[in-house]
């Protein structure tokens, strides 16, 4: 397995790729929407400018066959705080349980400590058990609660 730093010609250059796991990631976390591909490319290229202007990082896990997941990260201010928060990151079903995620975290946090950057965050749902383990091995710990409520 290689992971490799895409900037945005390579974003480009992967866009059918990326698009469809864009798609399947949006799928697992919100699985209660309609996810329709005119979303996924108005997400996509929002990933190209900020890529492009430098507020936008992408990292990509090949593996037999191709790329087999994606991470999307920007940086933010958090109370004074610089912090890389994570906003995709996604693994082929068929790709999973080998390391794939471990490896683009373990990426992800070498590339933000070079940064200089104090801390990392995102967001996983509350039934995605396998991301929550693999967050808490690396260190993360739950630091605020999203909550909501549907009013009818």
């Amino acid at each position: 397995m290689e992971i490799r730093t895409f900037d945005a010609n390579d974003i480009l250059k992967n866009k059918e790729t990326l698009t469809e796991m864009l798609r399947d990631n949006y799928r697992v976390n919100f699985p209660d929407k309609d996810i329709s591909p005119d979303f996924c490319r108005e997400k996509f290229e929002m990933l190209v400018t900020n890529t492009k202007e430098g507020n936008a990082f992408v990292w990509a896990a090949f593996a037999e066959g191709g790329m087999g997941g994606f991470a999307w990260a920007f940086p933010h201010e958090y109370f004074g705080e610089k912090r890389l928060h994570i906003n995709h990151i996604f693994v082929k079903k068929e790709h999973r349980h080998r390391g794939i995620a471990r490896s683009l975290m373990e990426a992800i946090l070498e590339w933000t400590r070079s940064m200089g950057m104090g801390c990392v965050d995102l967001y996983v749902r509350k039934d995605n058990a396998a991301a929550a383990a693999l967050y808490s091995r690396l260190g993360f710990e739950t630091e605020r609660v999203y909550m909501t409520l549907k009013v009818e």
